[in-house]
């Protein structure tokens, strides 16, 4: 694939700062794509091409990343929950690799197997992308990720690791940090992972949940056409 100067400094400009690109930038760049289809409004082909811009693919060729992505649920259940953010997750590069393609740096960085899943339910399979609707915990401030996990029954999923990259990849930076108290340290249950940004820089780390704060709400979601 080949970029224009133009079309090049925006895309650069985009994965610097970590913004998520509005449909007309996706369709400059994917006019340029050979084989895809350019469509802003198929959301699909718009947040493959997101997650393939950001090395996700691992070196695959968009055609070839885009065939492994299901088709996009044609009426989200999530919108009946207040869960508006309709999301393409992808985990097949692991927790750390996902980690650092969405920009996290430095000593403080993620290592595979810190993290597991809260229980069975939370425990996705992360061979394969998903779709999801979810929040971005900006209503449950101020609140302790366990009373998530408490009122997450039925179809109602805690934010897990790859949901809240996927959110930050697909739907830009948020202005707080996203608990995901579906997923926890492997040795301590009452945790819950979070993602977010401080001083400037992406931020992926792990905390105890018993202590509500207004810069941390938690993320629920919904799987889509499971």
């Amino acid at each position: 694939m080949t970029f224009s100067n133009p079309h090049l400094g925006v895309l650069v400009e985009m994965l610097e700062t970590e913004r998520a690109p509005s449909p007309e930038i996706v369709a400059f760049i994917l006019r340029r794509t050979p084989g895809a289809v350019v469509d802003v409004d198929d959301v699909r082909t718009v947040q493959a091409a997101i997650f393939w811009w950001r090395g996700f693919a691992g070196g695959a060729s968009f055609e070839a990343y885009l065939e492994a992505v299901p088709s996009a649920p044609a009426r989200p259940v999530g919108p009946k929950y207040e869960l508006r953010l309709l999301t393409l997750v992808d985990p097949r590069r692991g927790d750390s690799v996902s980690a650092a393609l969405l920009g996290q740096r430095g000593k403080f960085a993620l290592a595979d197997g810190q993290l597991r899943p809260f229980d069975r339910r939370h425990g996705i399979r992360e061979d394969r992308p998903y779709w999801v609707s979810a929040d971005d915990g900006s209503g449950n401030l101020w609140r302790p990720p366990e009373d998530c996990r408490q009122e997450c029954t039925g179809l109602l999923h805690a934010g897990i690791l790859h949901v809240g990259i996927a959110i930050m990849v697909q739907h830009g930076r948020r202005p707080h940090f996203m608990d995901l108290p579906g997923s926890v340290l492997v040795q301590d249950a009452r945790s819950s992972a979070y993602v977010g940004v401080w001083n400037e820089e992406i931020t992926i780390g792990a905390h105890d949940d018993s202590v509500p704060s207004g810069n941390y709400g938690s993320v629920k979601f919904i799987l889509e056409g499971t």
